[in-house]
């Protein structure tokens, strides 16, 4: 048995209990990213 047994089912699993959140999470990122870009390039 590898030690690794599960895995895919843990990460589905996951991913299904945070369906809602992740995306959240990606957005608030990109407009971090976006934001800092905005006031770099404004200096």
């Amino acid at each position: 048995m590898s030690g690794f047994a599960g895995t895919g089912r843990l990460v589905r699993l996951a991913l299904r209990r945070d369906r809602i959140q992740l995306p959240v999470w990606l957005v608030v990122l990109a407009g971090l990213l976006a934001a800092s870009a905005a006031v770099t390039a404004g200096e």
